[in-house]
């Protein structure tokens, strides 16, 4: 378990990243950030209680402040892909489905979401759909490979995204290209030993 709350970990990582970017590119509305931290203080919550129905609460709360985000400013993305994790903890995949499709439209190079598309449709039972997507994020990792400053993590994302894919194999040759390259790295060992017991179905199940 600890080893796959590392990789969670690696993953919100990128995305942070994804989302400065996002800030650079459009400076939110100072309100919508408000409204955002505060439906992520709701939203955390619920990991130190063993109360579904307290839970439910929990999320109720942080959806009022993340569609207050949103209306306040539409192109803010981190409130619509925060609404995203409340869905999915809610079970409302369609809904979820529907705005991340609407964030992608909005930001079609936006990797983290065409991903988690792809997560979404798996978690649907939809493989073959989930797959394009995947396919889809592994061509722009791949672009970033070629930026020195995103090659480290691009190279984790792409081995991630392999894993997803169900090649376990090309995964860990991704990892172990790296550690290899970064023979001090902890982080990069602990990752490769995550991915060779990277369980997919149990990653789904757990997934936001």
């Amino acid at each position: 378990m600890r080893r796959f709350v590392l990789l969670l970990t690696l993953i919100g990582c990128a995305k942070k990243e994804k989302q400065f970017q996002d800030l650079q590119a459009h400076k939110p509305d100072s309100l919508a950030v408000q409204y955002n931290i505060k439906g992520n203080s709701y939203f955390g919550l619920d990991y130190q209680t063993g109360d579904s129905l307290v839970d439910i609460q929990y999320y109720d709360s942080a959806m009022k402040f993340f569609d207050k985000a949103i209306q306040t400013d539409s192109l803010y993305l981190n409130a619509y892909t925060n609404k995203v994790r409340v869905l999915i903890k809610k079970r409302r995949l369609v809904e979820a489905l529907s705005i991340l499709n609407k964030v992608e439209s909005m930001r079609p190079d936006f990797v983290e979401v065409i991903v988690g598309i792809g997560l979404v449709h798996l978690k649907m039972g939809d493989q073959d759909l989930a797959y394009k997507m995947f396919e889809r994020a592994l061509t722009i990792y791949e672009k970033r490979m070629d930026v020195d400053s995103l090659k480290f993590g691009a190279q984790i994302d792409v081995a991630f995204t392999y894993a997803l894919l169900g090649d376990k194999r090309k995964a860990i040759d991704e990892i172990h290209e790296l550690v290899m390259a970064n023979p001090a790295s902890e982080i990069l060992k602990e990752t490769e030993k995550t991915i060779e017991e990277f369980d997919r179905n149990s990653f789904i199940d757990n997934w936001w």
